[in-house]
């Protein structure tokens, strides 16, 4: 009993990453976005941008080897804590879909909202997502919405070099 005690405690403090944590929802995401037949390619080794703590980019890969699209699993930072958030993007480099994954504060939960993050679907490159000009801030959560708007934005950035350098 207290083996198994000691193992949670080990595991909450090593937690692996983001990807395996959130495995189950990720690949019901993959499938529903890409097709039935998409698999996350292995994770491509990128360095983190200044906003993101943890950084994950997969390949949405089809069974016949086409890149079906990009995923980026990451961490943004909020007031105290960081969140979990994933960016998916077609195979051209645009959103498809954001979503938290894991919000860990106790404010500010609202930029999780489906409202919210629908507003980032169909920009690319990072062109058009400043925070109360293209995107609807939400009231008091500002340092969250800053926060993921700035990572998604890099982000956008970085597929847009993986697209250039896919074709």
């Amino acid at each position: 009993m207290v083996l198994g005690l000691i193992i949670i405690i080990i595991t909450n403090l090593f937690p692996g990453n983001l990807y395996v944590q959130h495995k189950k929802s990720i690949d019901k995401l993959v499938v529903s976005l890409y097709s039935e037949n998409a698999v996350l390619g292995p994770e491509d080794h990128i360095p983190p941008f200044q906003y993101n703590q943890k950084l994950e980019v997969y390949r949405a890969i089809l069974k016949n080897g086409n890149i079906n699209g990009y995923l980026v699993i990451a961490e943004a930072p909020s007031k105290v804590e960081t969140f979990t958030y994933l960016v998916a993007f077609n195979p051209f480099g645009q959103i498809l879909k954001v979503k938290v994954l894991q919000y860990r504060e106790n404010y500010g939960g609202e930029i999780s909202s489906k409202r919210f993050l629908q507003q980032f679907v169909g920009k690319s490159k990072g062109e058009n997502m400043m925070i109360n000009q293209d995107i609807d801030g939400i009231s008091g959560a500002t340092i969250s919405t800053t926060s993921i708007a700035r990572a998604i934005v890099e982000d956008s950035k970085l597929i847009m070099n993986l697209v250039t350098n896919d074709q």
